[in-house]
């Protein structure tokens, strides 16, 4: 495996951001994607395979499905950036399906966030899990500021969720 680090005092890419490898795969899925008004998000898509790929967008908000690009060709063993930018605004994190229909990608989230025209910082969000009935959140770290869950039901039924914690002390 292997981590892409960039350190930067200033501009765009002010801060620390982490991305590590993954595998490239037809489908991947990125909760808590940040589309406020201060932020510019976008979808990294890295074709290895030596044929182009089709990849569709598929974006679930609070009030379900919203449109999002599809049939985005991704030359062979080349890279494409999509940006989130024609999204509605909303200040509710958002979930992104991209799927290929043609190949395997690599998929990743860039998030740059803004105070007008000055760069606060910059994220790589990792891909989730697909969806799936039972599932385990590792860790939910102390401190202030506030936490969120932010659960995506894909379907088209009505889903019943039942969450359980598990502390230090049981």
């Amino acid at each position: 495996g292997a981590t892409t680090l960039v350190v930067a005092e200033n501009g765009p890419e002010r801060g620390l951001s982490a991305s590590g490898c993954v595998v490239p795969r037809t489908e991947h899925w990125f909760t808590g994607v940040d589309v406020r008004s201060q932020a510019q998000s976008e979808v990294v898509i890295a074709n290895l395979d030596g044929t182009t790929a089709s990849v569709d967008l598929t974006v679930y908000s609070e009030a379900g499905r919203v449109a999002a690009p599809r049939g985005v060709e991704v030359a062979g063993n080349a890279s494409a950036t999509i940006s989130l930018g024609v999204l509605p605004r909303t200040a509710e994190p958002l979930t992104v399906r991209v799927s290929s229909s043609d190949g395997r990608v690599a998929a990743f989230v860039r998030q740059r966030t803004w105070a007008l025209d000055v760069p606060l910082g910059v994220d790589w969000l990792p891909s989730g899990v697909e969806p799936a009935t039972d599932l385990v959140v590792p860790g939910i770290p102390d401190g202030t500021g506030t936490r969120r869950l932010v659960l995506t039901n894909p379907g088209e039924r009505t889903a019943t969720v039942t969450i359980g914690v598990l502390s230090d002390s049981g």
